[in-house]
């Protein structure tokens, strides 16, 4: 399988531009975005997102993979995997993708689970993960990537 990895580099959400899954065919871009949330006076919320240029701890931030098969071919075994940097805690329910099987990792990307398989062994104990044992989210979509498609996947993250 193809893969594509992400790097959130430092506490300031820096962004690695990540690699084509095909030579020249398939590329992805993230984008970090600080989530705001603004109550109107009638109750209700509004949330927006703001580009991370600076976040401070308990801020939730918003991981979008933009990805696109510039090619006139379909894009097969295409994977997008990020990593859940040791400062952040994946979002319960977060992940997001349209076609695309989600499936989570406790153990620095070595393995992934569907969320409910999820588990790690802490003294000698095997016990369901947590949101904050998270390593790794990676989407692997279900279907060829058509020629000329592009979308998005997505999580969100709070910063310790």
């Amino acid at each position: 399988m193809k893969k594509l990895s992400f790097v959130a580099l430092t506490v300031m959400m820096s962004a690695f531009v990540g690699a084509a899954a095909h030579a020249d065919s398939v590329t992805a871009e993230q984008k970090i975005e600080v989530v705001k949330t603004d109550t109107q006076a009638d109750g209700s919320v509004v949330v927006s997102y703001e580009p991370a240029t600076r976040v401070v701890p308990g801020e939730q931030l918003r991981y979008t993979i933009s990805y696109d098969n510039g090619t006139a071919q379909p894009a097969e075994d295409i994977v997008l995997t990020m990593p859940i940097e040791d400062q952040l805690v994946y979002v319960e329910g977060s992940a997001a993708a349209p076609n695309a099987m989600v499936l989570f990792s406790a153990d620095d990307g070595v393995s992934f689970r569907p969320r409910n398989e999820l588990t790690v062994t802490v003294d000698g104990e095997v016990r369901a993960a947590k949101a904050d044992d998270i390593t790794h989210v990676s989407w692997r979509f279900d279907e060829p990537l058509a020629a000329g498609a592009a979308g998005e996947v997505s999580l969100l993250a709070k910063l310790k």
